[in-house]
């Protein structure tokens, strides 16, 4: 007879645990749907009906990683408000601060770094920091309250790749005129020898070459396969011309970008000659 009462109140025990915790789970989707949708007080009542701040269930989203998916400041000041971590991590190592500048949400960037002192340069997984991805998406205005928070502006990827790399690679001029301004270094290399003038050759940005060439780029670096950004931009240019004759166009002798590359190429080419010594005899010069 006891042990059927013992057995009894542990099942009835673990009953309850299971519902507590089917109770936590349904207030806890509520509040991520509530965060990720801006609605404040359905966040606020689901929290006060146990909903979690610091854990996640199934997988999904931390809370305040969700506010910062959405761009939801005020979620954001409730959730911090009652004790959410502000460097917490997702599944991607990526930090309520690394969100809101992978989606540009300047304002809660503001919020997490001046009042919470966020880490300006902790970085992903793939070692990739707030300041690199805000460059890489051309969010100029995050760059700029980043740089002037204290971000490292020379902190690199797991591959190398640091946010003016970043910045070359999807042609954003104002991230890059940002970096340069705090002396970012505009000859770092990456794990294949790229450097960020290699990348802006590569994609064709006469206006990102020019910049970077300006700020001291070292026109004749090679990669570890011993191109320069003069070769990059050439390959490119014969991509976009072979591309072009293959889809008919032949007539009219290459693609706008075509044209673009080959001009980058010619650009750079020039500015390794102007490095050229001056004393050449005349027989070099027939060589």
């Amino acid at each position: 007879m006891k042990n059927t009462t013992m057995n009894q109140t542990n099942t009835e025990e673990k009953a309850a645990q299971t519902s507590m915790v089917a109770q936590e789970v349904l207030w806890y989707r509520r509040l991520i749907a509530a965060l990720l949708s801006g609605d404040v007080e359905a966040a606020r009542a689901a929290l006060g009906q146990g909903a979690p701040v610091n854990e996640s269930f199934e997988g999904g989203m931390l809370p305040i990683c969700a506010a910062a998916h959405g761009g939801r400041k005020e979620a954001m000041e409730l959730l911090l408000g009652l004790g959410a971590k502000v460097d917490a991590t997702d599944a991607f190592s990526r930090t309520p601060l690394y969100i809101s500048a992978m989606k540009g949400h300047k304002e809660c960037m503001e919020l997490l770094i001046t009042w919470y002192k966020a880490d300006v340069n902790k970085r992903n997984y793939a070692g990739w920091t707030p300041l690199g991805t805000a460059a890489c998406d051309g969010y100029s205005d995050c760059v700029a309250l980043l740089l002037s928070e204290g971000a490292d502006a020379n902190l690199a990827s797991n591959k190398g790749w640091s946010p003016l790399h970043a910045a070359a690679m999807g042609g954003h001029q104002d991230c890059l005129a940002n970096l340069l301004a705090v002396r970012a270094d505009v000859n770092a290399v990456d794990k294949d020898g790229w450097t960020p003038l290699h990348v802006a050759a590569y994609t064709g940005n006469s206006a990102c070459v020019k910049m970077l060439v300006d700020a001291g780029a070292a026109t004749d670096a090679q990669t570890s396969e011993g191109r320069t950004p003069a070769d990059l931009a050439s390959e490119t240019a014969k991509y976009f011309l072979d591309g072009s004759r293959k889809a008919g166009n032949a007539r009219s002798g290459a693609s706008g970008q075509q044209c673009l590359t080959a001009g980058v190429a010619e650009m750079l080419k020039h500015e390794v000659a102007k490095k050229q010594p001056a004393d050449v005899t005349a027989d070099d010069a027939r060589a």
